[in-house]
Parts: C-alpha cells; sequence; structure tokens
C-alpha cells in the first residue's frame, strides 16, 4: 500500500495509508487495515513557580494523573479474526514535564 497523496507529509510515514471504501477480504467480509504507529499526544497545561513555593503554580503532571489512572485500567477488548486472536492495546509509553528539578512543570 501507498500512503495516501492526501496524507500530510508528516503522517506518510507514520502509518497512514489509503484503503479502498468498500473494501471487502476474498471471503466477502467487510475489512479495515491498521498499520501502526497509532498515537495520540496529549498535553495538559499547569502554571511554573518554584518548587519550595508550589502553592504558587499547578503542577501540570498532577493534571495528567486522573487521565493516566483511567487509561492503566482500561480493559482490552479479544477479538477472534478466522482462528487468530488478537486485542487491542492502549499504553502510555511517554510522558515529559518540567523544565528543571525545582520548578513545578507547567506543562506535560
Amino acid at each position: 500500500m501507498r500512503p495516501s497523496p492526501g496524507a500530510p507529509r508528516r503522517a506518510r510515514n507514520r502509518g497512514t495509508c489509503r484503503v479502498r471504501a468498500g473494501s471487502r477480504s476474498p471471503r466477502g467480509r467487510r475489512r479495515a487495515i491498521q498499520l501502526e504507529p497509532a498515537d495520540l499526544r496529549a498535553v495538559f497545561a499547569g502554571e511554573r513557580a518554584h518548587s519550595a513555593r508550589p502553592w504558587l503554580g499547578t503542577n501540570a503532571i498532577y493534571r495528567a494523573a486522573p487521565v493516566l489512572t483511567r487509561l492503566s485500567v482500561h480493559e482490552s477488548d479479544t477479538v477472534d479474526v478466522e482462528g487468530l486472536e488478537f486485542r487491542e492495546s492502549l499504553e502510555v509509553v511517554r510522558i515529559e514535564g518540567g523544565v528543571a528539578n525545582n520548578v513545578v512543570p507547567d506543562a506535560c
């Protein structure tokens, strides 16, 4: 498969490809193709402050914590495709935040 000509240039090497509408398998089943990577980037905002006076800011990492907790308890569905078992997966693989060890992060 080739990247979709209409895909943004940065997406062309990130799993974006073309699938014909109404595409069916040789057995007549509807099909979909999921190529990796499929990713999501989320940004949480806070307010920067010195760590000696954290009450003057809002920690962006703490604001992300409830979302991370919900993702950590997500239960994957199992799907059987022509006798092969697959599981969906949802993983947080990276988090970045802060500009120094003594600064409450304003973004992550």
